[in-house]
C-alpha cells in the first residue's frame, strides 16, 4: 500500500473525520467513473459510491485491506455494482458470461479507467477554443470540414487546435502511455484474431 494512503487509512481508523474527507477527495471522482462503466447510470454510480464510502466510515475500525487501499475500495465498488445489477435483474443470461469477464479483467478494468479519466482531466485543461474543437471531433465525431463551417474558422485553424491538443495530451500521459500502448496492442492482437490473420 502506498504510504500516503497508508497515512490515511490510520488516520480515518482513529476518527480523524479530515482523513475521510481526503480520500473521498482522492477516490470518489474515479470510483464514479468505473461504476457507471458497470450499471451504465451515473445517478446509480454515485448511489453505489457514496454508500460505499459512508460503510467505509462506519467500519473503519474494522478496516485490514490485505492490498492496496485503491484497489480495495474499486474491488469494492465492482462487487457492489455488480450485486445492484443482479438484484435488479440488470443481467441477461449472456450478461452473466460478462460478469465474469469484469471480474477476471479487474485490473485492466482499472487501469483503462484512470487513463481515461487522465484524458478527460487533460481536455479540460486544453485553452477554450482548443477544447471545443477537440470535442467535437473525438466525441461528436465531426470532420474537420464540418467544425470550421460550425465555428466559422478556417479548416487550417482546426487542423492546428487538433495538433495542439494532440501534443498536449500525449505530453502529459506520462506512464499513462505505457497503458496506451498495451491497451492498442491487446486490441489490435483480439482483432487479428478475430479475423483469422
Amino acid at each position: 500500500m502506498e504510504t500516503a494512503d497508508k497515512k490515511l487509512l490510520s488516520e480515518i481508523k482513529n476518527n480523524r473525520e479530515s482523513a475521510f474527507d481526503e480520500l473521498f477527495r482522492k477516490y470518489y471522482k474515479n470510483l464514479t467513473y468505473f461504476a457507471i462503466k458497470i450499471v451504465k447510470n451515473r445517478e446509480t454510480a454515485e448511489e453505489v459510491v457514496q454508500d460505499l464510502l459512508v460503510n467505509f466510515w462506519e467500519k473503519r475500525h474494522q478496516l485490514e485491506p490485505t492490498i492496496s487501499l485503491k484497489a480495495y475500495l474499486f474491488r469494492a465498488v465492482f462487487n457492489n455494482c455488480v450485486h445492484y445489477n443482479k438484484n435488479e435483474k440488470r443481467f441477461e443470461k449472456t450478461d452473466v458470461s460478462f460478469a465474469n469477464d469484469l471480474s477476471s479483467d479487474f485490473e485492466n478494468l482499472l487501469e483503462q479507467n484512470e487513463l481515461e479519466t487522465r484524458i478527460y482531466e487533460l481536455i479540460e485543461q486544453l485553452p477554450t477554443e482548443c477544447r471545443k474543437i477537440f470535442k467535437l471531433s473525438r466525441f461528436e465525431e465531426l470532420k474537420y470540414k464540418e467544425i470550421a463551417a460550425q465555428l466559422n474558422i478556417s479548416i487550417k485553424t482546426v487542423e492546428t487546435q487538433m495538433s495542439r491538443a494532440l501534443k498536449f495530451i500525449r505530453l502529459n500521459l506520462g506512464d499513462y502511455i505505457k497503458i496506451l500502448i498495451f491497451m492498442l496492442l491487446e486490441i489490435s492482437a483480439s482483432t487479428s484474431s478475430a479475423t483469422g490473420i
